[in-house]
C-alpha cells in the first residue's frame, strides 16, 4: 500500500489532533522538507489550513519523507504514530510501519538478558545430569556382575533339560492345534448341516394360501369422494356457497374462487381440466337450494331486523320463515290476504320443490316468470316477450317444463342402466379374480409339490455326503484318540521328571545335588526313549467335490415355466438329461469336422474374390465369423448437412475450417457445430468398422487455453448440433486435438460422454508457422461395445473406450475449428484407400481382445 492511502485513511484524526507548528520545524530542520514547502504551510493563517496543506505535500512526497514524519510523530503525537502504524498492518504493509532506534534496542536487551537467564539454568541442568549418568553407571556395572556371575551357573544347569522341554512342548501343542482343527471342522459342519435342514423345512412349508391377498382387500376401486353440497375450490377467503355455479362435471364452484384464480382453465377436485372461457357456468340452483333449506333452525325473515321468536309458519308466496308475532303482522297486511302460509315442520316436510317461490324474472324482478325462450335459453316475464324477446318462439313455462322434464327422465333411466350394466361387469369381474385367485392357488401348490420333491431329493443327497464325512472323522477322532493318550501319559512323565529335577536344583546344596543327579539324568534318558505317535491324519486329505455342481444350478434355473394361455400347454419334458448331452456332443464333433473343412474352402474362396480391395479384411484367419471381419466402411461427408458460418468443403472433398464464399440454399444445416456428419449413421454391422482422418495444421500465431484444433468421433442423432463440439455431451465418444491447460503444451484428449479419459502431450509445438500432419484411425465395435482410437503415424493406440451405448444409431462426427489462429484442413480415409498392414491388425485385434 502507498503512504499517501495510510494519510488517507487517517484524516479526520489527523486535522484534528495534529500541531503542524512543531512538525513542520522538525521536518525542515532535517532537511526532508524543502523552505519553498516549509513556506508555503506556514504562511496559511489557521492551524487547520496548515494541517492540510502539510499532509497534502507528505502525500505527494516520497516513501522516505514519510517515514522522517512518522519520526517526528513518535516523538511528539504518540498516539498518532500508533494509529498510523496499526493502519499499516491492517492493510498489509508492515514496511511503513517506524520503529525507534532506542525501541529496538530495548527489546534486544530484554531478549538477551531472558537467554543469559535460560543459559544459565541450562547448565545447571547438564551438570546435574552429567552427575546422575555417572553415579546410575556405577550401579548399572554392579548390578551386570552380580547377575551375570549368577546367570552363567543357571545356564550351565538348564541348558539341557530346557532343550528337552521345548521339544516335548512342540510335540504337544503340534497334536493338540491338530485335534482343535478336527473339533472346530465337525462343529462347521454340524452347524452348516442345521442350517440345511432349516432351509429345507422352510422350503416344505410353501404357503399356498391366500392370507396377503385377503388381507389386501377386494380389487373393486372407491370411486373418488368429492364434496356435493360445496364449492371443490375454497381458494378464496371469501368463499360464498350463495354463489355457487356449475361445472360441466355437475360439480360447483362459488365465484369469488374462479374471480380470485384469475385464469381460463381451472382444476376441479375430480381432475377434470375446465376452460372457464368456454364454459362460463350457469347457476347451481340444486345446490344453492339444498344450502339454503338445509339450516337446523330457520330465522324468522319477515322484518328487516331480525327477530329473535322461534320459527312457526312459513310464506309460501313471499317465500320466507316467520315467527308468531310476524305471523299475525303479516296476515293483518290486507296485500297478504290470499298468500299461502302453512306451519314449519310441515313446510320442512315438503320436497324442496315445493318449499320453493315462484322464480323472478332477472331482467325485472318484481314480475314472475312464466314464459321460456329457448333460442334465448332462459326464463322470461311478460314485460320480456313484449320487448328483447319478441319473436323468438316463446313458449308456455309450465309446457317447456314438461318437456324438458321428460326427455330428462328418459336419460336418467337410460343412465340407470347403465349403471346395472356396470355393476353386472363389476360383479363378472369379482367373479374372474376369485376364479383367478383359486388357479392361483392350485398352481402354487403344484409348484410347491414339485419342489419340495426336488429339495427332499437334495436332503437325501446331503445326508449320504454328510453320513460319509461323519464316518471319515469317527475313523480319524479314533485314531487321533489313541495318539492324544500317549502324548499325555508321555507328556505326565517328562512333567514329574523336570519338576523334581527343578526342586533339587533349587532346595538341596552342592554335595546333595551330586548325589541326586544320576538317579535325575537316568529318568531324563528314560524319557526320552519313549516313543512318539506318527502324524497319520491330514485333514487337508478330506474335501468335497463338486461334481455336477454348476450344470446343477443352470438346471435349476431352468427348471419349470409358467404359462398364462388358455389353449392347451404341452407338458413333456423336453429339456435333455446327460446322456442326451453326451450323445449331442458325439454328434458336434462329426459337425466340427464339416465345418473346418467348410471354413477352409470358404478362406480360399475369401483370397480368391480379392475382399481386401473391397476394404474388407479378416482380423483372425483361423475365424470365419462377424466377429474375425474388419470392415473399412465408405464414409462421406454430408455436404448438406456441414455449418458453412465455420467450415466449408473444398473441391478435394476437404473439411476446411474456413467460412464457405457461396451460401448455397437448403434446410437441416448444423447451426452450432463447428463442421460436418457423415451422410449416414454406422450401420448395425456385427462386426468392426474402422475410418481414418488425415488432418493437416497450421498454426498462424500461438495459441491460448482451451482452443480446440479438431475433432473426430461419434454421437447420438439428438446430440449432433447441441454445442459447437460433441466432447463432453451425453452418449458422445470422442478424440480432439487443443491446448491443454494441464500439461500447457498441445494434446490428444480422448472422451466418454462426459468424462476425460486420457491426455496424451507433445502433439506439435505451440508456435507461430509450426505445421504438422496428424492421422488418427478410429474402430467402433457395436458387437464388443467398443471404440478405439489409433495413432496412425506413430502406430499405437491411444485409447480404448468400453461399454459404449449401441443401443441407438450413432453418427460419425468431424469438427474444425478457430480460422482466426490456425488452419486445417481434414481428409477422410475410407475403404480401399485406407492402407491395413499386419501390424495395424494385430493392434485393432489386441485393443478389441
Amino acid at each position: 500500500m502507498h503512504h499517501a492511502e495510510i494519510i488517507r485513511k487517517n484524516l479526520p484524526l489527523l486535522k484534528s489532533d495534529l500541531h503542524p507548528e512543531e512538525v513542520l520545524d522538525s521536518l525542515w530542520s532535517t532537511g526532508a522538507f524543502s523552505e519553498l514547502e516549509y513556506r508555503s504551510c506556514k504562511e496559511e493563517d489557521k492551524k487547520r489550513a496548515q494541517t492540510e496543506k502539510l499532509l497534502e505535500i507528505l502525500m505527494k512526497r516520497e516513501e522516505d519523507v514519510y517515514k522522517q514524519f512518522c519520526v517526528v510523530l513518535h516523538e511528539n503525537h504518540r498516539h498518532l504514530k500508533e494509529q498510523l502504524d496499526k493502519t499499516a498492518k491492517h492493510e498489509d504493509s508492515p514496511s511503513l510501519v517506524f520503529v525507534s532506534e532506542t525501541e529496538v534496542q530495548e527489546r534486544v536487551s530484554v531478549m538477551e538478558q531472558k537467554v543469559a537467564v535460560l543459559q544459565e539454568a541450562l547448565d545447571d541442568s547438564r551438570q546435574e545430569a552429567q552427575h546422575t549418568k555417572a553415579e546410575w553407571e556405577k550401579d548399572v556395572k554392579e548390578l551386570n556382575v552380580q547377575h551375570g556371575q549368577q546367570e552363567t551357573s543357571l545356564k550351565k544347569e538348564n541348558s539341557i533339560l530346557s532343550k528337552q522341554l521345548e521339544q516335548e512342548k512342540n510335540r504337544t501343542k503340534a497334536v493338540q492345534a491338530m485335534l482343535e482343527e478336527v473339533k472346530g471342522k465337525n462343529e462347521s459342519m454340524s452347524k452348516d448341516l442345521k442350517e440345511i435342514e432349516q432351509k429345507f423345512e422352510a422350503l416344505t412349508t410353501i404357503h399356498t394360501d391366500r392370507e396377503t391377498r385377503e388381507n389386501s382387500g377386494s380389487i373393486t376401486s372407491q370411486a373418488t369422494l368429492v364434496e356435493e353440497t360445496g364449492c371443490v375450490l375454497k381458494t378464496s377467503s371469501g368463499c360464498d356457497t350463495r354463489q355457487l355455479l356449475l361445472l360441466p362435471c355437475l360439480h360447483a364452484a362459488c365465484k369469488p374462487c374462479i374471480d380470485q384464480l384469475d385464469q381460463q382453465n381451472i382444476v376441479c377436485s375430480c381432475g377434470r381440466d375446465i376452460n372457464m372461457v368456454e364454459e362460463s357456468g350457469t347457476v347451481d340452483f340444486v345446490r344453492r337450494n339444498e344450502i339454503t333449506f338445509a339450516k337446523e333452525k330457520p330465522e324468522c325473515e319477515y322484518q328487516t331486523e331480525q327477530c329473535k321468536g322461534d320459527v312457526v309458519h312459513h310464506c309460501k308466496t313471499c317465500n320466507i320463515s316467520m315467527c308468531a308475532n310476524c305471523t299475525t303482522k303479516h296476515e293483518t297486511a290486507r296485500a297478504n290476504s290470499e298468500h299461502t302460509v302453512v306451519l314449519a315442520e310441515e313446510f320442512k316436510k315438503m320436497p324442496i320443490r315445493e318449499r320453493l317461490g315462484l322464480s323472478t324474472c332477472s331482467t325485472h324482478p318484481r314480475e314472475i316468470v312464466k314464459y321460456f325462450d329457448k333460442q334465448c335459453n332462459t326464463s322470461v316475464c311478460d314485460v320480456c316477450i313484449r320487448g328483447n324477446h319478441t319473436d323468438h318462439g316463446i313458449k308456455a313455462l309450465d309446457v317447456a317444463f314438461k318437456k324438458t322434464e321428460e326427455s330428462l327422465v328418459n336419460k336418467v333411466r337410460q343412465h340407470k342402466e347403465y349403471l346395472e350394466k356396470i355393476k353386472a361387469s363389476s360383479r363378472q369381474q369379482q367373479i374372474r379374480v376369485t376364479e383367478l385367485e383359486e388357479r392361483a392357488d392350485q398352481v402354487k401348490k403344484e409348484i410347491a409339490d414339485v419342489h419340495s420333491g426336488l429339495a427332499l431329493s437334495l436332503v437325501q443327497r446331503l445326508k449320504h455326503h454328510t453320513q460319509k464325512i461323519e464316518n471319515q472323522v469317527e475313523e480319524n477322532r479314533s485314531i487321533l484318540r489313541k495318539d492324544m493318550e500317549c502324548l499325555e501319559t508321555n507328556s505326565s512323565a517328562v512333567l514329574t521328571t523336570l519338576g523334581y529335577a527343578e526342586r533339587a536344583m533349587a532346595s538341596t546344596t552342592h554335595a546333595q545335588f551330586m548325589n541326586l543327579s544320576s538317579t535325575i539324568v537316568s529318568k531324563i534318558d528314560e524319557d526320552l526313549l519313549r516313543s512318539l505317535p506318527e502324524d497319520s491324519v491330514k485333514s487337508q486329505s478330506m474335501s468335497f467335490i463338486r461334481q455336477g455342481h454348476r450344470a446343477l444350478h443352470e438346471l435349476v434355473e431352468m427348471f419349470g415355466t409358467f404359462s398364462t394361455s388358455d389353449k392347451g400347454v404341452d407338458e413333456l419334458d423336453t429339456m435333455p438329461t446327460i446322456t442326451d448331452l453326451q450323445n449331442e456332443i458325439v454328434i458336434f464333433k462329426d459337425q466340427e469336422k464339416d465345418f473346418k473343412m467348410e471354413r477352409k474352402r470358404l478362406i480360399e474362396n475369401a483370397t480368391f474374390l480379392n475382399l481386401e480391395s473391397l476394404g474388407i479384411y479378416f482380423l483372425d484367419a483361423g475365424k470365419i465369423d462377424w466377429s474375425s471381419i474388419l470392415q473399412c466402411i465408405h464414409l462421406k461427408y454430408d455436404k448438406d448437412r456441414v455449418n458453412l458460418d465455420w467450415a466449408h468443403i473444398n473441391t478435394e472433398g476437404d473439411l476446411v475450417n474456413r467460412e464457405s464464399d457461396t451460401r448455397p440454399a437448403g434446410e437441416g444445416r448444423l447451426k452450432k457445430y463447428w463442421g460436418t456428419c457423415s451422410t449416414a449413421p454406422l450401420p448395425r454391422a456385427g462386426c468392426p468398422q474402422y475410418w481414418e482422418v488425415l488432418n493437416r495444421v497450421s498454426l498462424d500465431k500461438p495459441l491460448t487455453e482451451g482452443v480446440l484444433i479438431l475433432e473426430v468421433g461419434v454421437c447420438r442423432e439428438e446430440q449432433r448440433d447441441v454445442y459447437h463440439s460433441i466432447n463432453a455431451r451425453s452418449s458422445s465418444y470422442s478424440l480432439d486435438v487443443s491446448l491443454c491447460p494441464t500439461h500447457g503444451g498441445i494434446c490428444r484428449r480422448t472422451r466418454k460422454e462426459e468424462e476425460r479419459v486420457l491426455c496424451l502431450p507433445d502433439t506439435l509445438p505451440n508456435t507461430a508457422g509450426a505445421s504438422h500432419t496428424l492421422h488418427y484411425g478410429v474402430v467402433y465395435d457395436d458387437t464388443r461395445k467398443k471404440i478405439v482410437f489409433i495413432d496412425v503415424k506413430e502406430n499405437k493406440v491411444m485409447s480404448t473406450l468400453d461399454n459404449v451405448d449401441s443401443s441407438q444409431t450413432l453418427w460419425p462426427m468431424f469438427g474444425v475449428y478457430n480460422p482466426s489462429v490456425l488452419t486445417v484442413s481434414m481428409t477422410l480415409v475410407v475403404g480401399s484407400d485406407i492402407n491395413m498392414t499386419e501390424e495395424k491388425k494385430s493392434m485393432i485385434v489386441k485393443a478389441l481382445s
